[in-house]
Formats: C-alpha cells, sequence, structure tokens
C-alpha cells in the first residue's frame, strides 16, 4: 500500500469528481483507493453522485476500496444506486474486501441494484473477509444474477 495516498484530504476527493465532470463522453472509469483509513461514507457518496452524471456514458466502472474500514453499509448503499443510473454498464469490478462494516444488508441493497442492469456482461465482486456476510446475502445476490441475462464473464470472492 501507498502511504502518500492515506494522506490525501477528503476534499480532494470532491474536487478530482468536480475534475471528472469535464468528461462528458467518459466511457471507462478505473479508481483503486484500496487502503485509504479515511474514505468515508461522504466520499463514496460524492462518487456515485458522479456516476449518476455518466449514466448514459459509462460502459466499464472498476471501482476497488480494499482495506477502507470507514465504509458503512450506508456507503455502499449510496454507491449501488448511483450504479442503478448506469444504464450503459457492460463491465462492472467492485473490490471492498476487508471492508469490515459491509454486511448482509448492503450485498441486499447491491444485488437488488446488480438485477436492473440488465445489459451487464462482465461482473467481478470481491467480498472477502467484509463485516458478516451470511447466507442470507448470498441468496440475495443469486436472485439479483439470475435476471442478468447477457452476463458472460462472472468472478465472486466471498472467502473468510
Amino acid at each position: 500500500m501507498n502511504n502518500s495516498c492515506h494522506q490525501i484530504p477528503e476534499n480532494e476527493f470532491h474536487f478530482l469528481s468536480k475534475r471528472l465532470q469535464r468528461f462528458v463522453l467518459l466511457q471507462s472509469i478505473k479508481l483503486d483507493l484500496s487502503g485509504y483509513d479515511n474514505l468515508t461514507d461522504k466520499v463514496i457518496s460524492n462518487m456515485s453522485q458522479l456516476l449518476k452524471m455518466r449514466s448514459s456514458s459509462l460502459q466499464k466502472v472498476s471501482l476497488s476500496f480494499k482495506f477502507c474500514q470507514k465504509i458503512s453499509r450506508s456507503g455502499f448503499k449510496d454507491l449501488a444506486e448511483g450504479l442503478e443510473t448506469l444504464n450503459s454498464l457492460k463491465n462492472l469490478n467492485l473490490d471492498v474486501s476487508y471492508c469490515r462494516k459491509i454486511d448482509d444488508k448492503g450485498v441486499v441493497n447491491l444485488s437488488q441494484i446488480l438485477e436492473k442492469l440488465t445489459g451487464l456482461q462482465s461482473l467481478c465482486l470481491a467480498l472477502s473477509e467484509t463485516g458478516s456476510i451470511t447466507n442470507e446475502a448470498l441468496f440475495g445476490l443469486s436472485k439479483g444474477l439470475k435476471r442478468l441475462t447477457a452476463l458472460k464473464f462472472l468472478n465472486l470472492s466471498f472467502n473468510g
């Protein structure tokens, strides 16, 4: 992990979101914030708003929040709601491994959003070592996945 990442102030993420708004034809976004200790639900909410603004153009989204301990079910729900608006989304890669505050309800919220992304062709979802993921979350996720008829590639990780 890069230690300089840990010191980026929260307002810098807001600034980044504002700058990304300028790219009206943006089709792909990859953001790796793994290990950023101070990443909060507020930052996730700002990212969700950015996704909503790009709803017609984004086809590929890759977000990694691995080891971001302050992301809670609330932030995860906001993120899912941002993803819901991406009607052109074909590829989604989401890593929230070791985000200990994400639980069954967060995963169920995400799965309810995923079932609406009918054009999704590739899904990679990493939920290893999150909070308390039980069979309830896995059942909810399986319900959401069965509606993704365009899905060609699926990678799920749940160990721990």
